[in-house]
Order: structure tokens, then C-alpha cells, then sequence
């Protein structure tokens, strides 16, 4: 499958530290084109006049691997925060701007997140939560003490300072300390088995 031009996913170690440069480089730069770009839709819709009336969000459904993890693009086996911790964001009329939360907000909070600053209400059959206690600067919505993630056979799950990765039935574990290993670089699976 090809990404970013002719590169494609597979081993990192196929690649030569200077091709991972660039690439990290290629990855950055469609990065700041698309922001490039937001900027000029937001600019249209000021233009326009309809920015007190709008609302904005921008959402990904997973990141890429530039190297990390000995691999370039996605793979089930290799998930980890390059891949699991994704933007949302959100543009509000009226909202203070600049403001982050660490709640574990997912995927299924948008569309009733969406609903609730369109005035409506979300349909009870809806699993996730609306998050626009948090965008107004209040209280999260409950309490959410861990993210769940998953890619083909294999999930991502985290709490504030754990780390699992396995696949479903749990052969090939990984486990983090946050609090230890930010980058989640050391497994420390085999010193706390499951």
C-alpha cells in the first residue's frame, strides 16, 4: 500500500536513518498543508460572517508511524500512542479558545457532541458522551478513567499511567508504566504478567 509517495508500509529497518528523516519531514509537511488549508476555510467562513454561528471540528480516526516502534505507516500489531492519541478539536462560537482537556474523549463522543451544539438531543442509542461540559470550560461530562482502542485482531488500552497493547487473546502483551516511560519504549510486560 503506498504512503507518502513511493514509500510504503512496512519495516523501518528497510530504511535508511536519512529516508526516515525525510519522510518524518514529508509527514510534517502534509501536516502544515493541511492546516494551511483549514486556516483558509475558517477564513472564508469569517469572511462570509458565519463564524459566530459555526461550529468547527476536526477529528482523526488514527495517526501513522514514521519509524517508531520499528515500523513506517499502520499496523495492528504496533499500536502505541503515534496511533491511538489523535486530535479533536473544536471551534465554538462564544467558547474560550485555547483550552485543553486530558479526558479520554473517543470516537463515538462525536456525533453526540455534535448534536448537543446543534440544540438537539442526541438519541439515547448513541454510546458516547457529549463533550460540551468540557468545551465550555466545566466539568467532564462522568468519569472516564481509561481509553479503549482497537486495529484488526489487536486493541490499545490506557489509563492515566498504564500501558496494554495485546492482541485479542492476549499472546502478545506489551505493558507501559507512564509514569516510568512516556514514549512507551520499555515493555515491562514480562515483569508484571497478566
Amino acid at each position: 500500500m503506498p504512503f507518502l509517495g513511493n514509500i510504503t508500509y512496512g519495516d523501518a529497518a528497510r530504511m535508511t536513518a536519512d529516508e526516515i528523516d525525510r519522510l518524518r519531514a514529508t509527514y510534517k509537511a502534509s501536516v502544515s498543508n493541511v492546516d494551511a488549508q483549514l486556516g483558509r476555510l475558517l477564513d472564508e467562513v469569517e469572511r462570509l460572517g458565519l463564524a459566530g454561528s459555526m461550529t468547527v471540528m476536526l477529528v482523526a480516526d488514527h495517526g501513522i508511524l514514521l519509524g517508531e516502534r520499528d515500523w513506517v505507516g499502520k499496523s495492528a500489531w504496533r499500536l502505541g500512542r503515534q496511533m491511538a492519541h489523535v486530535p479533536l478539536i473544536v471551534r465554538q462560537p462564544g467558547a474560550d479558545g485555547g483550552r485543553e482537556s486530558d479526558w479520554f474523549a473517543d470516537t463515538p463522543d462525536v456525533p453526540p457532541t455534535l448534536m448537543a451544539l446543534a440544540g438537539l438531543a442526541p438519541p439515547r442509542r448513541f454510546q458516547g458522551s457529549d463533550l460540551t461540559p468540557i468545551i465550555h470550560g466545566d466539568e467532564p461530562p462522568e468519569e472516564r478513567d481509561m481509553t479503549y482502542g482497537g486495529y484488526a485482531n489487536d486493541f490499545y488500552v490506557r489509563d492515566g499511567r498504564w500501558v496494554l497493547v495485546s492482541d485479542n487473546l492476549m499472546r502478545s502483551s506489551q505493558l507501559y508504566d507512564l509514569q516510568a516511560d512516556p514514549d512507551e519504549r520499555y515493555d515491562i510486560s514480562a515483569d508484571k504478567p497478566h
